[in-house]
């Protein structure tokens, strides 16, 4: 199986999101015969732009001090190329675009016959173009719980209510968040204050949910 890891350019994930991208490559290495999954590239989705920066620095004026400096490390650990060098080193093909509808994106994925293609919690909504390239389709990582909670920071507002949080995998199609879901993992209770804290314990159960 033929995959394409879609994520972020810049997150407001730790370490840039790139520790998943670590564990995906530790679990499906490249040119070993028994394994039958490749990752042939990944695309990074342009998101550092002016728009960012502002909403980064408007979120202590809320209130909120860990996530912009979780992302202002994540802008160095961008400008630092640090991704790029992780998929050289795996011998993997490192991709930016600034979206996954682009003609850039629709030609390399008929090009390399990719058979599914893993978005890991960007914002780009696909269009059905995109969606219907791979083989298999495509898969998301969404951050809440499906079918009830859906939209932007789901496991923030649950930890905020004091309720379960955790994550969805599911099939994408052409609505945001839907589509055959596959699994739904409860990461905290509802205990945690910590939103940072809660972020750095999704990822190792990201990758063995995967």
């Amino acid at each position: 199986m033929k995959l394409l890891v879609v994520l972020s350019q810049v997150n407001y994930m730790p370490d840039n999101y790139n520790g998943i991208l670590k564990g995906l490559i530790k679990s499906f290495p490249n040119g070993h015969l028994e394994n039958e999954v490749e990752i042939l590239g990944c695309a990074s989705l342009k998101t550092l732009d002016k728009s960012l920066l502002a909403t980064i620095l408007k979120l202590p004026l809320a209130g909120v001090y860990d996530l912009p400096k979780q992302m202002m490390r994540n802008i160095f650990s961008c400008l630092r190329r640090e991704r790029e060098r992780i998929c050289t080193d795996a011998q993997i093909e490192y991709l930016n675009w600034d979206s996954m509808n682009c003609e850039e994106a629709h030609n390399w994925v008929s090009e390399k016959k990719i058979d599914l293609i893993l978005n890991l919690r960007t914002r780009c909504i696909y269009k059905q173009s995109i969606l219907s390239l791979p083989t298999l389709g495509c898969v998301n990582i969404h951050h809440g719980i499906l079918p009830k909670y859906r939209g932007t920071f789901c496991d923030l507002y649950a930890l905020y209510e004091e309720r379960p949080a955790g994550f969805s995998i599911h099939k994408m199609a052409k609505r945001v968040d839907t589509g055959e879901l596959y699994h739904t993992q409860v990461v905290d209770e509802g205990t945690e204050k910590s939103y940072s804290e809660y972020l750095k314990k999704t990822i190792s159960k990201e990758v063995q949910c995967l």
